[in-house]
């Protein structure tokens, strides 16, 4: 007995001799077994010491998923369910190092699924090879590396229950983080710093068989506090985000989706408040449903100096995948809306697409098929000054049209031939309106790149009305050509008055690279008018006295523009064979010439000529020509008009005035008309005087006074010419001299008067009133005496109420020829 008790003790001796000899290949052993079960290879330990719950390593090398891993000093402590759990219940860390070996061998992976998903992350919670975790410096070397290469990063983490506990810190700046999961189906993720009471982001995932749900909160504002962890920052964000999702993964597979973002701020863009929410179904084809009133909802938008009150896109329609590339189609009752848009000089109440259309995102392209249902309303928008009630664009055509955008070697886009209507109802500016009817778009060509644009299309219009409270214009046969490349933009354009014969054609270009532009305008078919289409006919009301029945014009005109210079503009009109009226006043034989400047200021750029065959205003006025220059005049807009060589055929002698300027700011005229070879007897038939006969001619000046009052003449003299003249009167019943205060002597003397001298004073007045003041000097062979007679008369008459009288007369004889000749015609 003694013995055996002898031999148990030996062995026992030797047992524990031989475990203790061998600790350290044993504890190689065991935590070489639990670095394989977490998926390390080419494990090289090197063990210093080993306690009774403690490992002492002074080197630990291995290879996990492509890393190299080195660890260099630190300690395993174990406990006694290190056996049963094969974890360690503590692994401190002086220095780990990492580092990214590339491979040239692309192992295989697994088709990523929601099974894989949800069989992997339940999977998690139950490989940690420890209980707590301290590494004091951790580095990252390699060429994935990025921006942790060279950084100290401290980890530590703590596992208690069912919670993970951990700080991360880079360069000194450290994170809380709190890893909970109270069983295999529920995880919850929060992040705050040291000291802070409420995490700035939270995750919560259940993964329930039906629903599974995942909800994310976080305070944008701090995730900033992640950058020193990231390769690259994050940009500078604020608002309260958060989001929810559950997932129906049964025979049915659906999701909905619901994020609220609140006070929101990226970029420079500020948000009230985004919402999106979708709802999404797999149907028996693959194809993933987006329905039930998805759609993306966004108050209060801001962006610099553009706002929109309300935007509200609808997302319902089927998203697919079609050999590798994704396709989304939006229901027939998805709308795209904005109200309430506000930018520089531009206010819209409403935008509403109807966007009947299907998206294509391929690898380096994007392409869109347009239905015929697509279309863009807006309502009330007011660019500036304008304001237009509403609009509408739509296609024109019954098939689909295509757009693609490619995204490989910068942008590029391309809309395919397509035919589009573009539709408005009214333009308004003050009192001015715009009615055009609707415009038909037709593109045979648009395309371009951030630096060309390639166009080739006309527009074309039936009609356009401009209209004011009391007047209207009108025209027709609106045609537009438009081509672009290279930067450059050309076009044609035409229309033609609804009521005049004539046509005006168009031409510009306009550089998109240094701003030049410049468009000429042309009298295409010149303006005829006539008695059926006269000027007048032009407008509604014409508003002014002046109107043309016949002749024919011819329009020129230029612009161009030059950076940073003012728009220039000059015109061309000749006026040919004109013939109208001026209030009473009628008028044939007008030709017009004028080559002006219209920008930036109206001036002459050649002498202007106006000719006049006849002008009735109770008397005939012929062969009027005159010279025209205007120049700016420093009172406003409007020019001065100075009138140069003014002449005029008058009762057998001329009418002149060289010299005379016109303000329309300020209309006062001071001039001298000059008369010459005035024949008396012409001028006394107008006097419309029985019996009463002139010879002679005279000649003379009249002092011409205008304004706003009107016309009038004041120290006007006028004198005979040659050595004289005769003079016959014989009274007539109450007619003609007997009205005068004349003395049966003057009227004696007058019966045959021969004078040497005949001179006048002229007065007249803007209402009309015309004073003669009459001085005759000769002999009068009636009288019984060879002595000179002087005879001084003092008349007044109404020149208008004469001209009146006078335009009746003729137009009543004017009509009574007419009808004769009607009646022998017939």
């Amino acid at each position: 007995m003694k013995r055996f008790f002898a031999l148990s003790i030996f062995s026992l001796a030797v047992m524990t001799a031989l475990l203790f000899f061998f600790r350290l290949q044993a504890g190689r052993y065991l935590f070489t077994q639990i670095l394989q079960r977490a998926g390390a290879k080419d494990i090289q330990l090197e063990l210093s010491e080993i306690n009774r719950n403690e490992f002492l390593f002074s080197r630990v090398n291995c290879t996990i998923n492509g890393y190299t891993i080195s660890l260099r000093g630190g300690s395993f402590r174990w406990n006694s369910a290190i056996l049963s759990q094969k974890r360690l219940d503590t692994i401190a860390i002086d220095t780990l190092a990492v580092e990214f070996v590339p491979t040239n061998q692309t192992p295989s992976k697994p088709a990523i699924t929601l099974e894989l998903i949800l069989t992997q992350v339940g999977k998690i919670r139950h490989r940690l090879p420890f209980r707590n975790l301290s590494i004091h410096h951790l580095t990252f070397t390699g060429s994935t590396a990025d921006s942790f290469s060279g950084r100290k990063l401290t980890v530590r983490l703590e596992r208690k229950n069912q919670k993970l506990f951990g700080t991360l810190g880079l360069d000194d700046q450290n994170l809380v983080l709190t890893l909970s999961s109270p069983n295999s189906n529920q995880w919850n993720l929060d992040l705050k710093e040291p000291g802070q009471a409420e995490p700035f982001f939270s995750a919560r995932l259940n993964l329930q068989d039906d629903p599974i749900r995942a909800k994310i909160e976080t305070d944008l504002g701090h995730l900033d506090r992640l950058n020193s962890l990231l390769s690259k920052p994050l940009p500078k964000m604020e608002g309260k985000f958060s989001g929810t999702l559950a997932v129906f993964p049964n025979k049915d597979p659906k999701a909905d989706l619901v994020v609220n973002l609140q006070h929101g701020k990226f970029a420079g863009t500020r948000a009230a408040s985004v919402k999106i929410t979708l709802h999404g179904r797999m149907d028996a084809t693959g194809k993933l449903r987006i329905d039930d009133h998805s759609i993306l909802e966004i108050l209060n938008l801001q962006k610099e100096n553009i706002s929109i009150a309300a935007l509200t896109i609808g997302l319902d329609g089927i998203l697919e995948q079609i050999q590798g590339d994704w396709q989304f189609s939006f229901a027939p009752e998805a709308v795209i809306a904005a109200t309430g848009l506000k930018g520089p000089d531009l206010k819209i109440k409403t935008i509403e697409i109807a966007p009947a259309m299907v998206g294509i995102l391929s690898k380096n392209k994007i392409t869109l098929d347009l239905q015929p249902e697509w279309r863009v309303r807006m309502s009330d928008i007011q660019p500036g000054s304008l304001t237009v009630s509403a609009t509408e664009l739509q296609p024109e055509q019954n098939k689909n049209i295509h757009i693609s955008v490619a995204l490989n070697s910068g942008l590029a886009w391309n809309i395919a031939p397509s035919r589009w209507q573009w539709t408005i109802k009214n333009i308004q500016q003050h009192d001015i309106s715009l009615k055009p009817s609707p415009i038909s778009i037709n593109i045979e060509q648009l395309a371009g790149t951030q630096k060309n644009l390639q166009l080739k299309a006309d527009l074309a219009s039936q009609h356009i009305s401009l209209m004011s409270k009391e007047n209207g214009l009108v025209i027709e046969n609106i045609r537009t050509e438009l081509t672009a490349d290279a930067g450059k933009i050309t076009g044609t354009a035409s229309f033609s008055p609804e009521t005049v014969p004539g046509t005006l054609a168009i031409r510009f270009s306009y550089d998109l690279k240094n701003g030049r532009g410049q468009a000429t305008v042309n009298s295409e078919q010149p303006f005829s008018f006539s008695e059926i289409t006269p000027l007048s006919s032009l407008l509604d009301q014409w508003p002014t006295a002046f109107d043309l029945t016949g002749g024919q014009l011819q329009l020129k005109s230029s612009l161009s523009r030059q950076p940073g210079q003012p728009l220039q503009a000059t015109l061309q009109a000749e006026l040919t064979k004109g013939k109208g009226s001026y209030k009473e006043i009628l008028f044939s034989g007008l030709a017009v010439r004028q080559n002006l400047q219209l920008l930036p200021t109206i001036q002459s750029r050649n002498d202007g000529r106006i000719t006049i065959d006849t002008v009735e205003t109770g008397i005939t006025v012929k062969d009027v020509t005159l010279k025209t220059v205007f120049t700016p005049s420093p009172h406003g807009r409007l020019p001065k008009i100075t009138v140069r060589k003014l002449s005029a055929s008058l009762f057998g002698g001329t009418v002149s005035d060289d010299f005379l300027i016109y303000d329309p700011q300020q209309p006062e005229v001071l001039s001298t008309v000059r008369l010459n070879n005035i024949d008396l007897a012409q001028l006394i038939t107008v006097q419309q005087v029985k019996g009463l006969e002139v010879q002679g001619e005279i000649a003379g000046s009249l002092p011409v006074f205008f304004d706003h009052n009107g016309l009038r003449i004041d120290g006007g003299e006028l004198k005979n010419t040659g050595t004289g003249g005769l003079i016959r009167y014989t009274l007539a019943g109450n007619n003609g001299l007997k009205e005068f205060p004349l003395t049966g002597y003057a009227l004696k003397a007058l019966e045959e008067f021969h004078y040497n001298l005949l001179s006048a004073t002229v007065k007249y007045t803007p209402d009309g009133e015309l004073q003669l003041g009459l001085h005759l000097e000769g002999k009068s062979p009636r009288l019984d005496t060879n002595r000179p007679v002087h005879l001084n008369i003092n008349t007044e008459q109404n020149l208008l109420s004469l001209l009146k009288s006078l335009r009746y007369s003729t137009s009543l004889t004017d009509e009574i020829d007419k009808e004769v000749q009607q009646q022998y015609q017939n």
